[in-house]
């Protein structure tokens, strides 16, 4: 049976705007959405393995996503593994302008130990 993970997505009204992530094909993706007609278009798109979380922070003009992106050989996210004798993966935080996609900055690698 194939497997999808499903995360909470962040919603942003007062921009029109969704923003998803998926580890299976490492993408994050920023969607408009007109609220009138229920339209959606791909706003922008990046390469980023987040299967942890993403959070939407800041007032509407300065909105920022802030979410983690895997570093691995690893490439079923099924087999993601933390632990007990350590992981097989490390993750970086990145903090990105949710406007443009552009990266604002990212905090080096880290294990979950």
């Amino acid at each position: 049976m194939d497997m999808m993970f499903v995360h909470c997505r962040p919603f942003d009204f007062p921009n029109n705007r969704v923003y998803a992530m998926e580890p299976g094909p490492g993408k994050v993706a920023a969607i408009n959405l007109n609220q009138e007609t229920g339209n959606m278009t791909l706003a922008w798109s990046v390469d980023e393995k987040t299967p942890e979380w993403t959070v939407l922070i800041g007032p509407a003009s300065q909105r920022v996503l802030v979410g983690t992106n895997l570093q691995t050989n690893v490439t079923n996210p099924l087999e993601y593994d933390a632990g007990p004798i350590g992981p097989n993966y490390k993750e970086r935080i990145r903090w990105r302008e949710a406007a443009s996609k552009c990266g604002q900055a990212t905090v080096d690698s880290y294990t979950k130990d």
